[in-house]
């Protein structure tokens, strides 16, 4: 999950972070090229289930989720090991299923590496299992320039913890920091803006607002019928004032997801969200994304993605657009590296931003 404030965040030594950035993008643009080389020049063991997975790992050819035996196959095992102790049933993974009698049962894998919300912008369509503890962390820098003035934010931190409980097709979601509580001392800033302009430059520094929500998984995917889940959240006015919009923000998130083959998935999202303006109006504001990724190995998938902002029923609020790329890397089954970069599209995104993070998995 990218998460991209647009209420912006501020920044220290930029002269030495550019450095960084212009060696990250390199070093991003060498690796991708490297790793897509090695790809289709070698043999690869393709990932049964990808990082970001966008469809769960659907086989097309099985209709299951691999390992996860499908019921007619559970029943045919049963009869082969006859004498044996009989073994439990599937749990099941969403909360529905598009077939009743052997479906894909669906659900969080956990033979197979975590999978994350980050560090794209679409939200993955699985929970991350009951008894599961999975945070995600990150770090982005982004930089807007428009009529003289430059505009560089940075957030750090940007953590999402995510709990399962109750069954594997439900997690709960909290986001960044709650800032503004009486036994709360945190003093490290998690965002900072510096805003340039005419040769004299401002900097503000503090918390954003504090994001809380569930995850609901849907629907597996069978055949063409997507992978489904569904995500009620807001945002609780809990961050310093420079950052923090000072009202409720609910929405509501739809994702969806299909696994082509064992190495291509697509995914996308539709949402709608409260925001508040520049003169503390509240209006809709909706969100579109569509993603594809490709496990270039057993450990590494690559991800490019389109996503959109379109505010409705606001006189300041103007639509944004962008596109972004990047490298999910499992070092382990429980744990990941990230990095992303992208460009906005029209002149009310941001120019440019670029970012990093990591995830941890405790079952």
């Amino acid at each position: 999950m990218i998460n991209i404030n647009r209420t912006v965040e501020p920044s220290v030594g930029f002269g030495l972070f550019r450095r960084f950035l212009v060696v990250s993008v390199q070093a991003l643009v060498v690796a991708v090229v490297c790793l897509c080389a090695r790809a289709y020049a070698q043999e690869l063991p393709l990932a049964p289930r990808l990082a970001l997975n966008y469809g769960a790992g659907f086989d097309p050819a099985a209709a299951v989720t691999r390992p996860i035996l499908s019921l007619a196959a559970f029943g045919a095992l049963q009869e082969e090991e006859e004498g044996e102790e009989e073994a439990e049933p599937l749990s099941r993974g969403t909360l529905f299923q598009w077939r009743v009698e052997g479906g894909n049962a669906g659900g969080p894998d956990f033979g197979e590496p975590l999978v994350t919300d980050r560090p794209d912008f679409t939200e993955s369509a699985v929970a991350v299992g009951r008894g599961v503890v999975q945070v995600e962390f990150g770090y982005t820098f982004t930089e807007r320039k428009s009529d003289g003035v430059t505009v560089r934010t940075q957030t750090a931190g940007e953590q999402l913890l995510r709990a399962g409980f109750y069954a594997d097709w439900l997690e709960f979601r909290l986001g960044m920091v709650p800032g503004g509580l009486d036994d709360f001392d945190f003093a490290i800033p998690l965002a900072f803006e510096q805003i340039k302009s005419g040769g004299v430059s401002t900097s503000t520094a503090g918390i954003t607002d504090l994001y809380a929500g569930f995850k609901i998984a849907l629907f597996p995917q069978e055949g063409n019928l997507p992978e489904m889940a569904v995500l009620p959240q807001v945002n609780i006015p809990t961050g310093s004032a420079s950052f923090s919009s000072d009202r409720y923000e609910p929405g509501v998130n739809l994702v969806y997801g299909w696994a082509l083959d064992e190495s291509v998935s697509m995914a996308g999202s539709t949402q709608v969200n409260r925001r508040i303006d520049d003169d503390r109006r509240g209006y809709p504001e909706y969100a579109q994304s569509w993603a594809l990724a490709r496990g270039l190995s057993e450990t590494v998938t690559a991800f490019a993605e389109w996503y959109a902002f379109f505010p409705r029923g606001s006189d300041l609020a103007q639509s944004e657009q962008y596109i972004n790329g990047g490298l999910a890397w499992a070092i382990t089954d429980d744990f990941q590296l990230d990095i992303r970069v992208g460009f906005g599209l029209n002149d009310e995104s941001d120019d440019f931003f670029i970012g990093s993070g990591f995830s941890i998995r405790k079952l």
